[in-house]
């Protein structure tokens, strides 16, 4: 499981901008419907990044209908509780888990597994049903900029979506699910995305008509890379 945690309430401030981003720049984190799975390619490019002792393991997620790619991250324990759940099933092995510190800060081990990773994942879309790993892929996704940009978005009259604010309670981080309450007190669940520098608010676009929430696909949350 990627989290079962109690989750936490918080309530988001309404901000002025000029600003509205296309629709179709945005990602959904939270409420409305999520992304089809059904057909999309993943790779994990790099062979992990430190967060202290721990090691995170970027996963890029290509729609395969050419929409708006997401990036989520996943450290090994995360990988294994998924290979063992019901349904789950993978052409290839996971591979083993690294016992060390000296082993999990290897280049080379970093790398061996970083391949691993990916061939299990890969095998993993091919033979389990989508349903089953959409949580692994969808909590706390953020955006990735395409490799080929997008075509520019046709002129909208008014882009119906507000730029909310929430302050991430001491001691929430990646991974860890959260309740926003929006203007109108709907609650919607999002998983706060890795990389968020802790202190920093954190800033959703909602759109009330599907009652969602999302970033923008060029928002950068990869603070532990600097």
């Amino acid at each position: 499981m990627i989290n079962s945690a109690p989750i936490e309430v918080v309530t988001a401030s309404r901000l002025k901008t000029q600003n509205k981003p296309p629709k179709r720049d945005l990602i959904i984190v939270g409420g409305g419907a999520a992304p089809q799975l059904t057909g999309v390619t993943v790779k994990i490019p790099l062979p992990g990044l430190r967060c202290g002792d721990v090691t995170y393991y970027e996963i890029e997620v290509h729609p395969v209908d050419g929409g708006v790619p997401w990036r989520v991250a996943r450290r090994y324990r995360h990988f294994a509780a998924l290979a063992a759940e019901k349904g789950v099933r993978s052409s290839v092995p996971l591979p083993p888990k690294l016992w060390t510190r000296k082993a999990n800060e290897d280049p080379n081990n970093l790398e061996e597994r970083r391949r691993g990773l990916e061939l299990w994942l890969q095998g993993a879309l091919q033979l389990t049903p989508p349903q089953a790993i959409a949580k692994f892929l969808l909590l706390g996704r953020c955006g990735l900029a395409p490799e080929t940009p997008l075509a520019p978005s046709a002129p909208e009259h008014e882009e119906l979506v507000y730029l909310l604010e929430v302050a991430v309670p001491p001691g929430m981080g990646p991974d860890d699910l959260l309740k926003v309450k929006v203007p109108g007190n709907e609650v919607i669940t999002i998983s706060i995305p890795w990389g968020l520098v802790p202190g920093t608010p954190l800033k959703l676009w909602w759109d009330p008509m599907n009652n969602s929430l999302s970033v923008h696909q060029h928002q950068d949350w990869q603070a532990l890379r600097k």
